[in-house]
């Protein structure tokens, strides 16, 4: 009835949100606080995901959702890929890797990623390959010894 046919045009709308993001983005990895049109997609992703890993996702909409190109696993690492792609879009920009600590950059706060980076490879936390990147990239991380970016 009426009910049922307002949540599949509430999801239809949502997937429509996420495949404008795409679109916009070239990426399905939303921030869990992002809105799109108003409607807080982070959230609703995050609610798919959920659905997801507790068996509770109809097939239908995973199939959708999967062909877009949503991701359910790893999603730590696909986020850190973005802030990569985006200190590498800042560099070729600016030519340099002097991020300012609340620099935004495409909307995500670029510079306090970066300062994570130093914080982690000063405490060994730096993920290897993650510190191979940016060194390949040409960029210098702060650690005990040596105080330069």
């Amino acid at each position: 009835g009426f009910v049922f046919d307002q949540l599949a045009d509430g999801w239809d709308n949502m997937y429509q949100n996420l495949q404008q993001f795409k679109e916009r983005e070239g990426h399905c990895v939303v921030p869990n606080n992002h809105k799109e049109n108003g409607k807080k997609l982070g959230q609703w992703l995050f609610l798919q995901r959920q659905k997801k890993k507790n068996g509770n996702l109809e097939s239908l909409h995973e199939e959708r959702l999967t062909k877009i190109g949503v991701e359910y696993d790893n999603l730590v690492e696909q986020r850190w890929v973005i802030m990569f792609q985006l200190l590498i879009q800042f560099r070729d920009r600016e030519g340099h890797f002097r991020v300012p600590q609340f620099h935004q950059e495409n909307g995500r706060n670029l510079g306090n990623w970066l300062c994570t980076q130093e914080q982690n490879k000063i405490y060994g936390q730096l993920d290897p390959t993650h510190e191979r990147l940016l060194l390949d990239a040409g960029a210098i991380l702060r650690d005990k010894n040596r105080d330069a970016l």
